[in-house]
């Protein structure tokens, strides 16, 4: 069927409080970005629905005032546990406004996927000081950002905090070695998170060493991802070893909850 009407379908659903549906999926797709009416019905219908769980809306491009009309609907829902948000230009305003829902701590959201928004130090600096309170989130992805130092400087402060985020991923942000030192901190710091993706961040033997050095003083973390950086083969390697280690999956026996509960960032999940 069109992808229009399979939309149009999805949206019927979710105003009808449909009980069958556990999941909706209203990606852009070309020519097709959802429009302020859709965004202000979507709205409304998250106010009183009472069943899904998992929200795609990522490629609309809604922008900030996209973002400030679906907001509402968020807050005052209290199922939904998955958003897809990603490619939807909301910068660091709209990273902000969602710091401050993020912060209020009614939202049941676990999983957020912020791939490629435009968010810079100041959007994610917004979103660390909503994690030293938010008990609720385990997995956010700012991949295709560009966070820079004080980003990376606010979130690593959060993480001495919060107890409960277990996947936090960063590729793609063009961080460099002067990021590592950060990085590092919380890697040394931080017992909850088992699951850290650094890829494409333009680090090099410097900052590698750093953070493997780092790695080696955590016993928790389970998977670090650090491929298409500037190391070396036998570096790699060295990684591997480190994380192979059977006491970093002893650490974690017993736990039913260590792992991110989403699907999301789909493709983008290393």
């Amino acid at each position: 069927r069109p992808l229009r009407m399979q939309r149009q379908d999805a949206l019927e659903k979710l105003k009808s409080n449909d009980p069958s549906l556990y999941s909706i999926d209203l990606e852009g797709f070309s020519g097709s970005d959802l429009s302020k009416d859709e965004l202000v019905e979507i709205a409304e219908a998250l106010r009183t629905n009472t069943h899904m769980a998992e929200m795609r809306i990522g490629w609309n491009r809604i922008g900030v005032e996209g973002f400030s009309v679906l907001l509402p609907g968020l807050r005052a829902n209290t199922t939904i546990t998955q958003l897809d948000i990603q490619s939807n230009k909301l910068g660091d305003d709209g990273a902000c406004m969602l710091a401050e829902f993020l912060a209020t701590g009614t939202s049941a959201i676990r999983d957020i996927d912020l791939f490629s928004n435009g968010i810079g130090p100041r959007g994610a600096s917004a979103i660390a000081r909503a994690l030293e309170t938010n008990e609720t989130l385990r997995y956010i992805n700012f991949q295709t950002n560009h966070i820079g130092v004080e980003g990376v400087t606010a979130l690593a402060h959060a993480l001495t905090i919060n107890t409960s985020l277990t996947s936090l991923g960063l590729a793609e942000n063009k961080l460099g070695d002067e990021c590592a030192a950060q990085i590092a901190e919380l890697l040394q710091t931080n017992t909850t998170l088992i699951d850290i993706m650094l890829s494409q961040n333009n680090f090099t033997e410097v900052g590698a060493a750093i953070l493997l050095e780092a790695l080696r003083l955590n016993v928790t973390m389970t998977e670090l991802t650090i491929h298409t950086n500037q190391i070396s083969e036998a570096l790699m390697a060295e990684f591997k070893t480190v994380l192979a280690d059977p006491a970093r999956k002893a650490a974690h026996e017993g736990e039913t909850d260590t792992k991110p509960a989403c699907d999301i960032p789909l493709e983008h999940r290393e």
